[in-house]
């Protein structure tokens, strides 16, 4: 029997990306444990369970085993418990959540990342860096990061700017380009009957609209009341708020009480299903016509499902995944000013079918590139 562990994954987590990556993993492993004739056994290290629905996982092949939380006091305090249990794995995949790999989140995030790593190479056992943004890392935290990515098995970046900042930073790594493992989220197509009105989902963010933060240069509040005021007071419109992150109320980082008062401001908006499966999420959102979200997930769950859109970009995750599968449809909030973001939005609304083409485009190179993922891990799967 191969156990693998699966390194800030998770089944539990308010964040709909993070359940979106996990279950797309576990797919990844069917796969290729249906391809050697192996079975596997599966322990998810990752955030506590904060109160909502954990997702029931049934696989061919796969089973799971308990979860072990990756807190600050199993990482620094009950270190040799943790390391036991990397120590009772073949292989270890680490995602990062995929996108903590970085010091923009803040030094505990960054702390808890290399820890939690470099514990796993003090097991002995393989370390894969499954596809995930890279960086930025200031200049006095690079060298512990480029240190765990030379140490690891293999590294995979979802995005050419987190290629390329790898490669500077750690040029001996054993490094490949690829895509997020949410492509291969699987998804029911919606059934739609034709016409009626245009159907505009919005993810507002609440990490963004509480204004934490990352030094944007578009108020992003600002946009998100304007969009919304310019859609629902057109004929023929729908707008619906996609909630992405569920996480405990109080907490800054949901989406929902953002969405109670867009709501409350303008009764014409809609909300879409409170979903705790990513899956099922993707499923309503391919209903849509067009999609406008910071949250990267809810973003690739749009995108993959062939819906055009327009991402806000906060942070270079999202323009360096989008852009380097050749849709350049994307707002960044980084530069520019308030206007340049709404014309961006405006113009991707009317450019419907233009990036519906460019979407499809851009799941065929997906596709190719996920496959030096998934050739991999079938490979060491196989070898184990």
């Amino acid at each position: 029997m191969l156990r693998v562990g699966l390194l800030w994954h998770s089944l539990a987590s308010g964040n709909l990306g993070v359940r979106a990556l996990t279950l797309a993993q576990l797919a990844i492993l069917e796969t290729a444990a249906e391809a050697a004739g192996r079975e596997i056994e599966v322990v998810i290290f990752g955030h506590p369970d904060w109160g909502a629905p954990r997702i029931a996982y049934a696989g061919r092949r796969v089973r799971l085993l308990p979860p072990h939380d990756l807190t600050a006091a199993a990482l620094f305090r009950r270190t040799g418990d943790l390391l036991g249990a990397f120590r009772r794995c073949d292989l270890l995949i680490d995602i990062g959540e995929g996108d903590s790999f970085t010091d923009v989140y803040g030094w505990r995030r960054y702390v808890k990342q290399l820890a939690s790593k470099a514990l796993a190479l003090r097991s002995g056992n393989p370390l894969i860096l499954a596809p995930q943004t890279i960086g930025p890392f200031g200049r006095g935290r690079r060298l512990p990061a480029a240190a765990l990515l030379r140490r690891a098995a293999h590294v995979f970046a979802r995005d050419a700017e987190s290629e390329t900042f790898a490669r500077r930073i750690a040029p001996a790594a054993k490094l490949s380009l690829t895509t997020d493992v949410a492509f291969l989220l699987p998804w029911q197509p919606p059934v739609r009957q034709a016409g009626g009105p245009i159907r505009i989902g919005l993810n507002a963010s609440g990490l963004l609209y509480a204004g934490r933060g990352f030094g944007l240069s578009v108020p992003y509040a600002a946009l998100i009341d304007a969009l919304v005021a310019d859609w629902t007071a057109r004929d023929g419109h729908e707008v619906y708020l996609v909630t992405h992150v569920l996480a405990a109320p109080g907490d800054a980082d949901q989406d929902q009480a953002v969405s109670d008062r867009l709501v409350a401001r303008f009764p014409a908006v809609r909300r879409a299903p409170a979903f705790h499966d990513p899956r099922d999420a993707k499923s309503w959102i391919a209903g849509l016509d067009f999609f406008v979200g910071a949250r990267m997930h809810a973003c690739i769950a749009a995108f993959s499902a062939g819906v055009p859109l327009v991402p806000l970009a906060y942070t270079r995750k999202a323009t360096g995944l989008f852009r380097s599968l050749g849709y350049d449809a994307v707002a960044d909030l980084r530069s520019g000013g308030l206007q340049d973001a709404l014309r961006t939005v405006r113009d991707g609304l009317e450019r419907r079918s233009e990036l519906a083409v460019l979407a499809a485009v851009g799941n065929r190179e997906a596709a190719e590139r996920l496959r030096v993922y998934t050739d991999l891990v079938a490979r060491m799967v196989a070898a184990a």
